[in-house]
C-alpha cells in the first residue's frame, strides 16, 4: 500500500513524507519520490516531520498501522488536516481523543475502499480510469519487487504479513 500511496499522492501533486523500516524499505520511498523518507527503526518520525515542517505538521497522513503510530502521527497532524486509518496492521486500534480534535482542528476519515465501492460501483470505474490515466502518463507504475512461482505463494504471503517485502509480490504459474 504504501509504494502505492507514494506514487499517487506526487501524482496529485503533494509533498510526501514516507516512513519505512529499514534502510532498503527507506531507499524504495525515496527513489518513488518521497521528498523525506524516514526510517522508524532508527529515527524518531514525529521529531523529523516536525523538522521538515517548521513545526507546522502535515496536512495529510495516510495510515494504515494504527495503534502506537495513529497515537504518535496525532503529534504531527497540522491544523486543518485529515488523518485516514486504513487499516490497524499493528493489532492495535487507536482511539481518536476528541478535546485533541478539537484543539487542533483535525478531521479523522475512516476510508474502507470495499464499503464506498459497494454503496458506489461507480466510484470503482472512476478510480480505475483516473489510474490508468496516471500510468500512461508516466505518474505511477505499480512496483514489483518479484515474481514468486506458485510453489512458493505461502512463503509470500508469509513475507507480506511480517513486512518482509515492499511494492507488490507476483504470484505465477
Amino acid at each position: 500500500m504504501g509504494s502505492a500511496a507514494i506514487q499517487m499522492a506526487n501524482a496529485m501533486g503533494a509533498t510526501v513524507f514516507a516512513t519505512a523500516g529499514g534502510p532498503e524499505k527507506k531507499a524504495v520511498c525515496e527513489r518513488l519520490g518521497a521528498a523525506a523518507a524516514i526510517d522508524y527503526l532508527s529515527e524518531d518520525f514525529v521529531e523529523r516531520v516536525k523538522e521538515l515542517t517548521d513545526g507546522r505538521g502535515v496536512d495529510v497522513i495516510y495510515d494504515p498501522v494504527g495503534g502506537d503510530t495513529f497515537d504518535r502521527s496525532r503529534k504531527v497532524i497540522g491544523w486543518d488536516g485529515r488523518i485516514l486509518p486504513i487499516g490497524f496492521t499493528s493489532g492495535r486500534i487507536a482511539d481518536a481523543p476528541t478535546n485533541h480534535i478539537l484543539l487542533k482542528n483535525y478531521s479523522v476519515v475512516g476510508v474502507h475502499y470495499g464499503a464506498a465501492v459497494a454503496r458506489d460501483p461507480m466510484l470503482a470505474v472512476r478510480n480505475m480510469e483516473l489510474l490508468c490515466r496516471w500510468y500512461d502518463e508516466g505518474k505511477i507504475d505499480p512496483l514489483v519487487m518479484r515474481h514468486v512461482p506458485l510453489e512458493e505463494a505461502a512463503q509470500a504471503f508469509e513475507d507480506l504479513g511480517t513486512r518482509n517485502s515492499w511494492g507488490k509480490l507476483v504470484i505465477t504459474p
